[in-house]
């Protein structure tokens, strides 16, 4: 799990509560309504406030009638006036009233008035002084003329789930109501600007009558300014805030400019200065520090101060030490606002820092940072962080978007130039692991923000953590100007600071046998005690650790235990080690401790003005030397049962025990063999053996004792036994089916049984061997569906390499092939082997023998046939599952012409025999084939469409026509009069005949026939003709002569009659005289 410090703040209010004594209360006279009204004032809010048993108290001129006041309620309860004391001895002139509530919840708002109850003016006329009742000045029921009642103001109450208590704190604009009405406006206030010049030592005053005045209907009882002192920051226009109020607790407020000036100080640079470097070898320069003369207000005006060293763009901020020239000049800024991630604020003047396992990207708008880089990273290396030094004063803003790792959160840090946390936020602030923080905070020169992401080092399960920065606006402030011209010096930076120590390693724990190994002490004097480290980061430079140095400063680890030493200023430090052994009073049982200490000294770059070095630092741990005790040894500190493999062993010869064989201890993590002869430290062992046993021709037993006794307890005396066997204890190795497998080591078998889903295993196809001599027995069993707590199928005895032994028939399925196998000494080992019997037989494919088919009509000239595997297949099975079948054409080869697929379409073009192919494919992927001729016919005969009748008139006809229409050409025909369509599955011919005669008129009928015939030979069996219907035009033109005279007997002579044949007509015409 991932834990990162602390996080960006949020601060929520969840409620503020009624505290006790936090209720006051006034009275006032509404002239409007000549009516005197109660009210309180909260200073807290309570959405519900509980008010119980409550009096306030009415003190009122004597003058008045003595009645009780006509109450009427507004909040917290019904009011009455209880009780009434007329002009008693104490107070001959006033009058009291107690007036009273059980109670009731009300809401109350701090600093907002509440009415409470109000009653009539009981006099004709207005009376002056009715205020309310004073504790602990007006009268007690003590008094004279009292008569023993108690008129102090009372309130009894608290907020919904508070506790119940005082609440009365006391009254507010109580000096007692007058009748001339004041405005309740408040007061009217007349202001006068005023013109103010600090001092010498940056202040300056004035006074409320300077300011302002206020008048008003009734008496203005206060006059009250915001702010009547002025210092070096108010230099400029002022806003100063009147307040004032009028008898009636009514208030105004009026606004009045006051200018503060200030005269031009006197300064000067001062010629050299001192500065010591802080620890990160950097330095401030502020005007304080170079600056003398009147410098009172100093922090009110812009400077510009720039050092000459190695980075002048930082400005008032000394990088390193040495001797620098700096420059300081007055300057005037009316305030900027940079935004984003640009200019000064671009990536390059961020410190970065990425781990392996983080990232960090900027863009001109944010900064992305995601910890772990990739969901499968380790989390070792997984800081995400970013750092930008600030050179001038100002207010940095952004928003920090987060989406979070459970328990985890990022830290945020602005850290000033010393080195002090004047910001961070804290774990409390993240409400939820997403989630939105908006920061503004001020900085000064040299302050330093830090925004890190950060885990434990831990792998995070591929969890990713995320922030971003953005909106990000850094503003300064408005600064004045000084009629001052630049002045310079010199500031000479030192480093006094020594090194220093940033982590010093914990105590360390080890055994006394490891203390040779870590004792510097015995380290030959010609091995250097001595190291260089990097100064910025601690880390040690390569090569200058003597090896042997480094091989005892391991403590166990892989890394050299030493502390971190750094150094702001210096490039390397030197670190000297030493140990200091310490031996108890008893050398060879107390546990010894070193003390082992690092003293770093800097290897200086920067010159001292005083000569001096800078002082060295320690560091040091302690390592003690624990010492074991038989409490570290228990009964699962040894084998109860080992075995010595040795054929043929002598029983009277019982070998010593092996090292493992031993009782060891267990220490940590740690763990120690003993063995005879040689001690752990104070804890040593011996054995001894009881009589072998023989258990077979090859093995015997012996009862083995160990002694295990500590040299620094006496007393203290652990036993142990372990059974020891000698001989054959292993039991045979075995060598199982030589069979194909899958890719998870299953042995695969094929069906193998007929026609059933299942296999015969053979058996014996496995060679076993013993270490020795004598006959192994093998046995198999067959455990179904690799259950092994289901009764086995077999057992059947295995004679490996020997004639063929099968298992029954093994449904196909996964299951469990167990072979039991043991030597004459009854070590036995059983070995189980997954195998899987699966159908690797392909299915039978069984064809129709011969199939014909006939070509559908589906419109003229598209016939066709759909041929199905289901056509062809006669009974194709498989042995284990249902098959599938596909079909597709096949070549002479019976290869397939394209894929096998659900079907083939035939056509008329496929008229005639057609080769096949039917695939028959099973569950598991294994096929077969058979093929088979298909004769494709075509059965259906075509039909006729004869053009419809028609006529056409004789002179159209002798236009187009021969006179004999049997001379008429075909194509002539049907251009005329259109043509015949056949209509056929597989596409038609159509011929045809013409007849008729027409008369001499141009007048008769014409017959076509026609007959359509398709590649089968088949022709149209509907009557297919068209009839043509010639009819005459009678269109002529008759010419008569022109009339003729003669004399007598002559006959004249005369035109003939003219008769022209316009359409068909035959004119025949004659004439008498």
């Amino acid at each position: 799990m991932k834990k990162i410090l602390p996080v960006i703040a949020i601060l929520v209010i969840l409620s503020t509560w009624i505290q006790a004594q936090d209720l006051e209360f006034t009275l006032r006279y509404n002239a409007d309504d000549d009516q005197y009204e109660v009210y309180t004032l909260p200073a807290s809010t309570a959405t519900t406030f509980f008010w119980g048993p409550s009096q306030i108290s009415i003190v009122a001129p004597a003058e008045v009638a003595d009645a009780p006041f006509a109450i009427t309620s507004v909040a917290s309860g019904a009011w009455e006036d209880n009780s009434q004391i007329y002009g008693p001895a104490v107070s001959p002139d006033s009058d009291f009233h107690g007036v009273g509530t059980l109670g009731a919840p009300v809401s109350l708002t701090a600093g907002e008035e509440t009415l409470l109850f109000f009653f009539p003016n009981p006099a004709p006329d207005c009376v002056d002084g009715y205020r309310l009742f004073i504790n602990n000045s007006d009268p007690t029921s003590a008094d004279a003329g009292m008569l023993g009642t108690d008129f102090f103001n009372t309130i009894i109450g608290g907020p919904q789930g508070g506790t119940a208590g005082e609440q009365y704190a006391g009254n507010y604009a109580n000096e007692g109501t007058a009748c001339n009405t004041c405005n309740p406006d408040g007061p009217m206030i007349t202001v006068t600007p005023t013109t103010l010049t600090l001092s010498s030592t940056g202040f300056a005053s004035t006074t409320i009558e300077q300011l302002a005045s206020a008048t008003d209907e009734c008496d203005v009882v206060s006059l009250e300014a915001s702010q009547l002192t002025f210092g070096c920051e108010d230099i400029g226009v002022v806003d100063v805030e009147i307040t004032a109020t009028n008898a009636s607790g009514f208030t105004s407020t009026e606004t009045v400019a006051v200018t503060v000036e200030f005269d031009q100080p006197n300064l000067a640079c001062i010629g050299e200065i001192n500065l010591t470097l802080n620890d990160e070898c950097q330095g401030l320069l502020i005007p304080q520090m170079i600056l003398v003369g009147n410098v009172a207000c100093l922090d009110a005006f812009g400077f510009e101060i720039i050092v000459q060293d190695s980075d002048p763009s930082n400005g008032p901020i000394i990088d390193g030490c040495g001797e620098f020239n700096y420059m300081i000049s007055s300057t005037a800024s009316s305030g900027t606002t940079t935004t984003g991630f640009t200019g000064d604020f671009s990536e390059d003047n961020f410190t970065v820092v990425s781990g392996a396992d983080a990232d960090v990207t900027f863009t001109a708008d944010e900064i992305n940072m995601v910890s772990p880089n990739v969901t499968g990273g380790t989390g070792l290396d997984d800081i995400a962080s970013v750092a930008y030094q600030f050179s001038e004063e100002g207010t940095v803003s952004f928003s920090a978007d987060y989406s979070l790792d459970a328990d985890i959160i990022v830290d945020l840090l602005i850290i000033d130039f010393d080195g002090n946390v004047v910001f961070e936020t804290s774990g409390d602030e993240v409400i939820t692991n997403a989630g939105t923080i908006d920061i503004e905070e001020a900085v000064m020169p040299g302050n330093t923000l830090m925004i890190t992401l950060q885990g434990d080092g831990f792998a995070t399960g591929g969890q990713q953590s995320f922030v971003t920065i953005r909106d990000f606006s850094f503003s300064t402030g408005n600064l004045l100007g000084l009629d001052f011209e630049t002045c310079w010096g010199v500031v000479r930076a030192e480093d006094k600071t020594p090194p220093a120590v940033v982590t010093t390693p914990a105590n360390i724990d080890l055994l006394c046998v490891d203390l040779d190994g870590n004792n510097l002490a015995t380290l030959p004097t010609s091995v250097s005690r001595c190291y260089t480290v990097d100064a910025s980061t601690g880390a040690t430079v390569p090569g200058t650790m003597a090896s042997a140095l480094r091989a005892r400063l391991l403590a166990r680890t892989t890394a050299p235990v030493v502390p971190t030493f750094t150094d702001g200023c210096s490039d390397e430090i030197e670190v000297c080690v030493s140990d200091a052994v310490a031996y108890g009073d008893d050398p060879d049982c107390d546990d010894v401790v070193i003390t082992r200490t690092f003293v770093a000294t800097e290897i200086a770059v920067c010159a001292s003005a005083s000569g001096e070095e800078n002082p060295s630092v320690t560091a040091s741990y302690t390592i003690t030397f624990d010492r074991p005790t038989l409490d570290d040894l228990d009964g699962d500190n040894i084998e109860d049962v080992v075995e010595i493999e040795s054929c043929g062993a002598d029983p009277s010869v019982r070998p010593a025990p092996r090292a493992s064989d031993y009782p060891f201890l267990a220490i940590g993590d740690r763990t120690f063999n003993l063995s005879t002869g040689t001690a752990v430290c104070n804890i040593g062992v011996t054995y001894s053996d009881g009589p072998s046993i023989v258990t077979c021709p090859n093995t015997y037993k012996f009862v083995r004792t160990y002694t295990v006794i500590d040299w620094c307890d006496a007393g203290d005396i652990r036993t142990f036994t372990q059974v020891v066997k000698v001989g054959d204890t292993t039991a045979p190795t075995f060598v199982g089916p030589n069979v194909e497998t899958d890719a998870d080591g299953t042995l695969v078998y094929g069906t193998n049984a007929g026609n059933i889903c299942a296999a015969y295993l053979r058996l014996d196809d496995v060679s076993v061997t013993d270490n020795c001599d004598g006959d192994v027995t093998v046995s198999a069993e067959i455990f179904p569906n690799g259950d092994l707590t289901a009764a086995p199928i077999g057992a059947f005895t295995v004679v490996p390499g020997g004639s063929p032994e099968l298992s029954s028939a093994i449904p196909a399925g996964t299951h469990i092939l167990r072979y039991t196998y043991s030597d004459v000494c009854g070590n036995t080992g059983v070995t189980d082997y997954d195998f899987r019997v699966e159908d690797q037989t392909p299915p039978v494919a069984v064809c129709e023998d011969g199939l014909n088919i006939s070509i559908a009509g589906s419109g003229a000239n598209n016939g066709f046939a759909v041929l199905t595997p289901e056509n062809i297949d006669n009974g194709s099975y498989d042995d284990c599952s249902g098959v599938t079948l596909e079909i597709a054409r096949v070549n002479d080869s019976d290869l397939p012409i394209g894929l096998y697929g659900p079907q083939i379409t035939l056509t008329c073009d496929d008229i005639g025999t057609v080769r096949v192919g039917l695939k028959v494919t099973d569950a598991l992927g294994n096929m077969n084939f058979c093929w088979l001729d298909v004769l494709v016919e075509d059965k259906l005969a075509p039909t006729c469409v004869a053009p419809g009748n028609t006529t056409i008139t004789c002179v159209d006809y002798n236009a187009s026509l021969p006179n004999d229409i049997t001379d008429a050409s075909f194509a002539q025909l049907d251009a005329l009069f259109g043509e015949a369509a056949g209509v056929d599955n597989c596409g038609t011919t159509i011929t045809q005949t013409v007849s008729g005669t027409i008369n001499s008129c141009g007048v008769g009928r014409i017959t076509r026939r026609f007959t359509s015939t398709d590649g089968a030979g088949f022709t149209n069996t509907n009557v297919c003709s068209q009839i043509i219907d010639v009819i005459g035009i009678h269109d002529y033109r008759i010419t008569f002569p022109t009339d003729e005279s003669g004399d007598c007997m002559e006959v004249p002579s005369y035109d003939a009659v003219v008769a022209e044949e316009l359409a068909c007509d035959l004119i025949t015409t004659t004439v008498d005289v």
